[in-house]
């Protein structure tokens, strides 16, 4: 195979979409097992780097992003972008945060887990709210 040199490279991404792009930087980042296993599932499972146990599901489209600790589902966050971008660059900026900052991560984030179980219900494999957060203002 010859050898592209990276200025070519970025010429040849020049012509793509930016969601061409995005999509591209995921599987990269990801690589084709983890890849493969998002567009099977329509999650991303990031392990936390501080709990042992805690799970961050972050969604392949818009959506709230699960938390579960050993396997129990323990929390609901919300937390995006400002701005309009491209889903696979979501998930990796949900991705990259969790790694380098849990933290700041949860601590910026909505909360919206009642404890009751109740509460949610299955929808299209994903556990969703069936209540409104604010239901009780």
């Amino acid at each position: 195979m010859p050898h592209v040199s990276k200025s070519a490279q970025r010429q040849g991404q020049q012509g793509l979409s930016a969601r061409e792009r995005a999509e591209a930087l995921l599987q990269k980042l990801l690589g084709a097992d983890d890849y493969r296993r998002l567009m099977q599932r329509g999650y991303l499972e990031v392990a936390s780097p501080q709990q042992p146990g805690r799970i961050y599901r972050i969604p392949r489209r818009a959506g709230l992003v699960e938390v579960l600790e050993q396997g129990e589902h323990v929390d609901m966050l919300c937390i995006g972008p400002n701005k309009r971008l491209p889903c696979a660059d979501v998930l990796v900026i949900h991705k990259l945060l969790i790694e380098a900052d849990e933290e700041t991560y949860v601590r910026t984030a909505g909360h919206f887990w009642s404890g009751r179980r109740d509460d949610w219900r299955m929808v299209n494999g994903r556990l969703r709210l069936a209540v409104s957060p604010w239901q009780d203002w």
